[in-house]
């Protein structure tokens, strides 16, 4: 995150010990790498909170997404079984008019032969 070098240390330590002085110095530099230390440990616990709830998302998701896959697969199971029927009564239906139309090329002949 920060790009700092050892001159650039170096810089802020002696501008620390300048201003702060070096009877001070020791008892601010434990108080900030406590706040450092708690710092870092909030980061990481709210950086794995984040990682928890975009897992637990991403899974919701997937479940959201298989079962939407197995909605759209039942639906075009239910489709492809009412074309079925439909296809069966089509045949049926055209059967049926076969068998009218040659009863009625019977009944037609036998009449004219008469």
């Amino acid at each position: 995150m920060f790009d700092l070098g050892f001159w650039e240390l170096a810089l802020v330590a002696l501008v620390a010990l300048v201003v702060i002085g070096p009877e001070r110095l020791p008892q601010v530099m434990r108080t900030t790498g406590t706040w450092l230390s708690r710092l870092r440990g909030m980061t990481l616990s709210i950086r794995s909170e984040l990682e928890q709830e975009l897992y637990r998302h991403d899974v919701d998701g997937q479940r959201a997404e298989k079962t939407s896959v197995d909605d759209i697969k039942q639906s075009i199971s239910d489709v492809g079984s009412e074309l079925g029927k439909i296809g069966q009564e089509l045949k049926d239906t055209g059967n049926n008019l076969t068998q009218q139309s040659k009863h009625k090329q019977r009944t037609d002949s036998s009449s004219h032969g008469k």
